[in-house]
């Protein structure tokens, strides 16, 4: 008992006195606590909790650095201007064609036997966007000499309807143009496939919402239907999807295959993660 008496607490119990509610609210309801706990989380996960309640909901909505995480918003950062240098790799035998490549400041002096491409903007893909030359560790600097980069879809979407990525930004910083080219498909009839190229711009910075829309609403650059059984193949230019097949309903009848649909962003490429860290030096 005397040495108990004796003991002196080093710390407080904010909840003392608490009722057993007041006290769950305090700990596990801090904006700051399930801030610093969904900032941990995979984006994919943030995404899916976010449903469960409203709290997760106004938590995801009010926090800039989840918003960002998330990319739902702009990070505020201006892309600098680089160009991939090249050159023939001295230490290979096949030096006439093997080339090392590098990115530099547009504003950067090359090595004399270096030959250098066009201005691009570095960016890092959101979500919705993957590129298989990332994934398998590849150097985005051998897209030399081009200023523009083809990226993938990460996974399916409705193009009718809500998808939890179509606030979404593409990247970071947002790209403002692209082109799409849609390959699409009859959810009845696997033979009847449509392939086309539209075009997408928006000066705020583009969003999936933005790429959904284009598809359902725009006139694309060139629209071509494979030949069928029972249809002729057919091509048309400057022409909206429900134009081009007389049927107002017919993405209701359709579906993106979007394993087969890309996006190219225009002057923009998408570093390694040991490029952007040569990049920062």
């Amino acid at each position: 008992m005397l040495k108990k008496a004796a003991e002196t607490p080093t710390t407080r119990r904010i909840t003392r006195g608490m009722t057993t509610d007041a006290a769950r609210r305090a700990v596990f309801e801090t904006a700051e606590l399930l801030e610093n706990i969904f900032i941990q989380l995979p984006p994919r996960k943030i995404f899916v909790f976010q449903r469960v309640c409203k709290q997760f909901r106004d938590i995801v909505a009010t926090s800039v650095k989840l918003q960002q995480r998330l990319f739902l918003h702009s990070d505020g950062t201006e892309a600098q201007e680089w160009r991939v240098a090249a050159k023939d790799d001295a230490d290979s035998s096949n030096s006439d064609w093997v080339r090392t490549c590098r990115f530099i400041k547009s504003t950067e002096i090359p090595e004399p036997d270096e030959d250098v491409g066009e201005t691009f903007k570095p960016v890092r893909l959101g979500h919705a966007l993957k590129v298989e030359e990332l994934e398998c560790g590849k150097s985005a600097s051998f897209a030399y000499p081009f200023p523009h980069q083809w990226v993938d879809f990460r996974q399916d979407m409705y193009c009718v309807g809500e998808s939890s990525l179509a606030k979404t930004y593409l990247t970071h910083p947002p790209t403002q143009d692209v082109i799409l080219d849609v390959r699409l498909r009859n959810k009845s009839d696997d033979h009847m496939r449509y392939e086309g190229e539209v075009e997408v711009s928006n000066p705020d910075g583009l969003k999936v919402a933005d790429i959904l829309q284009a598809i359902r609403c725009s006139k694309f650059t060139h629209l071509f239907r494979d030949r069928t059984e029972k249809h002729e193949c057919k091509t048309c230019d400057n022409v909206s999807l429900q134009d081009f097949t007389g049927d107002p309903n017919f993405l209701d009848k359709m579906e993106v295959d979007w394993k087969c649909t890309g996006i190219m962003l225009a002057d923009c490429i998408a570093p390694t993660g040991k490029e952007w860290a040569e990049m920062a030096g």
